[in-house]
């Protein structure tokens, strides 16, 4: 059988689950009900991978372990032969901002310098301004023998 190179298809499917997780003992259910859902998946869609959205998965373990949904309704996204499972009124982010590196974030802040640029001309003008470091004050404890002196004495009582 041939593999369709179609991009972009959405379908909503009603998989049911129940005459599967029945199969296995209650502490599975739910793990079966998620090998259920890409079974189905890759029979039907005939894709290389599948994708279980997290609020799908939320939704399969609302219950708990040992009771799953009956059926799940899910929409289904597939592109370059992955398909992505999500609920029906889940909303998908197309337009995903590209996240900068730290490095980039560094440039942000430090106007392009460099780290050791930047250190300095933090160092200038703390010197113009006045600012000097502050030392860490190390406080002096009492030790052992100073509160075991300071403490009183408990009056020792004879048992009989």
């Amino acid at each position: 059988m041939a593999k369709k190179e179609e991009v972009g298809i959405e379908k909503v499917y009603t998989i049911p689950l129940r005459s599967e997780f029945t199969k296995v003992p209650a502490l599975e259910r739910v793990n079966r009900s998620v090998s259920t859902i890409r079974a189905y998946l890759y029979k039907h869609l005939d894709a290389d991978d599948v994708k279980i959205s997290q609020k799908t998965n939320e939704s399969l373990w609302k219950g708990g372990i040992k009771r799953p949904p009956a059926k799940i309704r899910v929409k289904v996204e597939l592109k370059d032969g992955i398909a992505t499972a999500r609920l029906p009124d889940e909303k998908t982010e197309k337009s995903k901002k590209e996240k900068k590196g730290l490095v980039e974030k560094a440039k942000g802040i430090t106007g392009g310098k460099s780290p050791e640029e930047f250190k300095e001309q933090i160092e200038k003008l703390k010197e113009e301004k006045g600012i000097k470091k502050k030392e860490p004050e190390v406080k002096d404890t009492p030790k052992n023998d100073e509160i075991k002196k300071s403490t009183p004495e408990k009056p020792k009582t004879e048992k009989k």
